[in-house]
């Protein structure tokens, strides 16, 4: 995806790093705030730029385009999302294991009734055999 634009606000997370910016049309573009300070120190309210991005939708919603590269028009300066490294921030992650959603109380009822009611089987043929 990509857009372009006037820079209407620089945009930060609830730690009060920047994280992005909205144009003036209200497209809100993300950047990894880790890199927040890099994006502050090119791109400022009312400046021209052009972005390479991803559409992104939020779980409420909303649209954003998260940017991979930034380029400030009047400059040509750029600004690129680094490649994430593995396991670190921004980079893949591993699914949390899954714990068993059912108690362990029920895996043990469940257990004792298999028991019970294989002895009930073997009980049911030793009747039915000694009937015989």
């Amino acid at each position: 995806m990509k857009a372009q634009g006037a820079v209407a606000e620089l945009l930060t997370n609830p730690h009060g790093d920047v994280d992005g910016f909205r144009l003036k049309d209200d497209t809100e573009v993300k950047f990894p705030p880790h890199l927040g300070a890099e994006l502050e120190a090119i791109v400022k309210p009312g400046e021209l730029v052009r972005i390479d991005g991803r559409k992104h939708i939020t779980p409420k919603g909303d649209v954003h385009l998260h940017a991979d590269r930034i380029e400030v028009v009047a400059t040509g300066t750029t600004i690129e999302r680094h490649p994430p490294m593995p396991g670190g921030p921004g980079g893949p992650r591993r699914e949390p294991q899954q714990e068993s959603s059912r108690p362990r109380e029920f895996d043990d009822l469940q257990r004792t009734q298999d028991e019970i009611l294989r002895e009930l089987r073997d009980l049911r043929k030793l009747l039915e055999n000694g009937a015989s």
